[in-house]
């Protein structure tokens, strides 16, 4: 699946920062912090289906499911979660499209010598680099090189060579569109799709393994070496499957209202949070509540949905992406201007701050690579909970999210030892 680094990287002075390859030792100055960002989203920014407030009820297979998670008990009250995993609709493959896509990679900052040297330190031989190179056109600028290989020459490789091209393809933005990641436990689903084993071997000869997740920048070639129509539709869906979660509040005559309306009453749908809490307290039993009854509309709009193709005479086309979904998360309407990067940076410095302590609900979560690197933004819920838009693909819905996973998601490339860091920011406002 499509997936890009938010923002592009940025140095980092000693005395405001950690020094590369090494954890965050010590809290960012407020000024600091958002001049590094600042600085960040300036360099780059631009990284339905409608579930609706449905509450779950007590019994049924959600009350009952062996795989139902508890999180730890903390100011957002007794939450439990039961994952989930969805994939996007046929009507919104775009098989052909995907199928007849030029394979394209930008290599930045490199020549067609730095390229010779990554794979030959990769274990590829001299004949196998020059037919490598000789399948496809090859370009040379001063920002990098741009190669469009054979098909057939990218299957040749190795699995090493094209895990050391894909790392230098990560560092490119201009590499986003092209890039599919997915969690490689998917590999096994194929068959759930009608996908058939030789197709999923074709998968597999395209693409490298990273911890749990598996890429490719080569799909259009996946595409062209699977013959069946029905398999091609198969393998984008198994593709674009994401893991969520079904998350409800369990609230009994017990619960202390007050402080679960503290919590999760933010902005003005504070009397709203009160009001359906109280009604779930006087229940005999008290009940469980879907989490979507106490985000605010947006948000609750957006979960489990995917983004509404936008038509062009209505005005012009807004970027739906992390920051967007992030930094619009109370806002109703939506303001379209959080996915411009100027705009962004300006409202960074006038209506949020960084915190020190604790996060709570609807602070902003800026993902950071330990050489300040800014990969994702999200917003959090609780515990390690957090409402997210992984980039801007119209196949990626917007879910909810564990910690553990987006560090794992949005950490390919990252040097061994290294791991990211998260920095929260919330409105001075609300």
């Amino acid at each position: 699946m499509f997936k890009k680094p938010l923002l592009k990287p940025v140095a980092v002075p000693k005395s405001e920062g950690s020094k590369a390859g090494s954890s965050i030792k010590k809290p960012l100055s407020t000024r600091g912090l958002l001049a590094l960002v600042g600085a960040a989203i300036l360099l780059s920014l631009g990284a339905g289906y409608f579930f609706g407030r449905n509450s779950l009820q007590d019994g049924g297979d959600a009350e009952n499911a062996s795989d139902k998670v508890r999180l730890k008990p903390g100011p957002w009250g007794e939450l439990e979660y039961v994952p989930i995993t969805i994939a996007a609709p046929d009507e919104m493959l775009k098989v052909r499209g995907v199928e007849e896509t030029k394979v394209q990679w930008f290599f930045k900052g490199m020549t067609r010598a730095d390229l010779d040297q990554v794979l030959d330190l990769a274990g590829e031989s001299g004949s196998s680099r020059a037919t490598f190179f000789a399948s496809g056109p090859l370009s040379q600028y001063a920002e990098g090189t741009v190669l469009s290989p054979a098909c057939d020459a990218i299957r040749s490789l190795s699995e090493r060579a094209r895990i050391a091209l894909f790392q230098k393809l990560a560092v490119g933005k201009q590499n986003a569109g092209s890039r599919w990641e997915f969690q490689s436990r998917f590999i096994d689903t194929f068959g759930d799709f009608g996908v058939g084993r030789s197709a999923a071997k074709t998968v597999e000869a395209y693409g490298v393994r990273d911890g749990k997740f598996f890429l490719t920048y080569c799909m259009p070639c996946v595409l062209r070496d699977i013959p069946d129509p029905k398999e091609k539709t198969g393998v984008l869906k198994t593709l674009t499957q994401q893991r969520s979660m079904l998350v409800r509040l369990r609230v009994t005559a017990k619960s202390d209202v007050n402080a679960l309306v503290d919590y999760w009453g933010r902005a003005m749908w504070t009397n709203n949070v009160r009001a359906i809490l109280r009604s779930l307290q006087k229940r005999p039993y008290g009940g469980a509540l879907d989490l979507a009854e106490l985000l605010p509309p947006l948000p609750t709009s957006l979960l489990h949905s995917y983004p509404v193709p936008q038509n062009s005479l209505a005005g012009p086309e807004v970027v739906k992406n992390c920051s967007w979904t992030a930094f619009n998360f109370f806002r109703d309407p939506p303001d379209p201007g959080y996915s411009d990067a100027h705009y962004v940076l300006g409202k960074l410095q006038t209506d949020f701050y960084p915190i020190q302590g604790d996060p709570r609900f609807g602070d902003v979560a800026v993902f950071l690579t330990s050489d300040q690197i800014m990969v994702h933004v999200a917003t959090y819920l609780a515990d390690d909970i957090f409402f997210t838009k992984n980039g801007d693909n119209p196949w990626h819905p917007w879910v909810y999210s564990t910690e553990a996973d987006l560090r794992e998601e949005f950490s390919f490339g990252l040097p061994a030892g290294q791991q990211l860091t998260i920095q929260y920011f919330r409105n001075k406002y609300y």
